[in-house]
């Protein structure tokens, strides 16, 4: 009996030995290939140091590359979703994806998710949800026409309004000491048209830095005091913030979120990527970019001659091309609209 006691014994702590060890070589191995992946953002970020405007290295985006960031950034959509209850099924896949536009810059692994649903999650490097849109939001909407989609009756108060958006905030993680909630903040009430056309009940709560309180830029002066200007106005820059929590004031839900805390505040987790993706000069990545959006026409433009409203990346994932209309013809909304009629 002892004897195999005994032999018991040694086999389950030569067991735990192995899996201990495993376990040790695997963390290795991350850390290795984290350190390295940091190594190289490093150099190409250090390269980007000497080199002109039109030449800065940003990311080139690739089926492998796209696929494993938004697989990446997936799981904290889908977390966010559970935490403020939204209508959206979970958790979130790829096949949910209409389009991933992800951020060009290099070591900054971020981007916005447009989901087929007509939702829209943007995920901030810094680790967290800064934006949140549901597709139909009045504060969002692009067409005054489509007013008729909105109207409704308010059935809540000032006071819940604002309790509403307090505990969005918190329910994310997101304390007054980024949001600045406990502050009083200001509030964009429901409103009814002129003549009669119907009341559209959606409310806007916002905590936000006074744009009126930036420093002064002198007219003339040394420059010491320039300089000082500089670096008061980059200072009014880095703690500024921005929170905005938009509301259904009818049915009492979440139609938008938008968070921009301090930059010199830390809030959240990065996600990591295990492909690291391949560069390109920041000149090359606008010219593909108009090639896509305009066919195979010849450009040489350098950045700052392309219109603004043409610089985006609306890439599909799973295809590598610029998004394309669904098959049925119809855009997010509309089909969220035709499925809640």
């Amino acid at each position: 009996m002892n004897i195999y006691f005994l032999k018991l014994t040694n086999i389950i702590f030569s067991l735990v030995l192995f899996l201990s060890i495993a376990f040790f070589f695997n963390q290795v191995q991350t850390l290795s290939k984290e350190k390295n992946t940091i190594e190289e953002n490093h150099a190409v970020l250090k390269k980007n140091e000497t080199l002109p405007l039109e030449d800065l290295l940003v990311v080139r985006v690739t089926p492998v590359y796209s696929n494993a960031l938004q697989n990446a950034i997936l799981p904290r959509i889908s977390e966010v979703i559970s935490q403020l209850e939204l209508p959206i099924d979970r958790p979130v896949k790829p096949e949910h994806v209409d389009k991933f536009r992800i951020n060009p810059e290099i070591g900054k692994l971020g981007g916005t998710l447009f989901l087929t649903n007509g939702w829209k999650f943007c995920f901030d490097p810094r680790g967290f949800v800064s934006l949140i849109e549901s597709p139909l939001n009045w504060f969002a909407e692009q067409h005054p026409e489509n007013y008729p989609d909105y109207l409704g009756d308010t059935t809540m108060s000032k006071r819940e309004i604002i309790e509403f958006a307090r505990d969005v905030l918190l329910r994310l993680g997101y304390t007054s000491e980024f949001t600045h909630s406990n502050e009083k903040p200001e509030v964009t009430m429901p409103r009814s048209l002129k003549g009669g056309k119907g009341h559209i009940p959606y409310a806007r709560v916002r905590w936000e830095t006074d744009p009126d309180k930036e420093p002064d830029e002198p007219d003339d002066a040394t420059p010491e005091e320039f300089e000082k200007a500089r670096l008061e106005r980059i200072k009014f820059m880095d703690e500024s913030y921005q929170v905005r929590v938009e509301i259904n004031t009818q049915d009492k839900k979440l139609v938008g979120l938008t968070f921009h805390p301090a930059r010199t505040q830390q809030i959240g987790t990065p996600v990591t990527c295990d492909v690291q993706p391949e560069t390109q000069t920041r000149n090359e990545y606008f010219k593909n970019l108009l090639k896509g959006l305009y066919g195979d026409q010849p450009f040489s433009l350098k950045a700052q001659d392309i219109p603004q409203k043409d610089i985006q990346t609306e890439q599909n994932p799973q295809t590598n091309t610029l998004s394309h209309p669904p098959e049925d013809g119809l855009s997010a909304r509309e089909r969220h609209l035709k499925k809640t009629q």
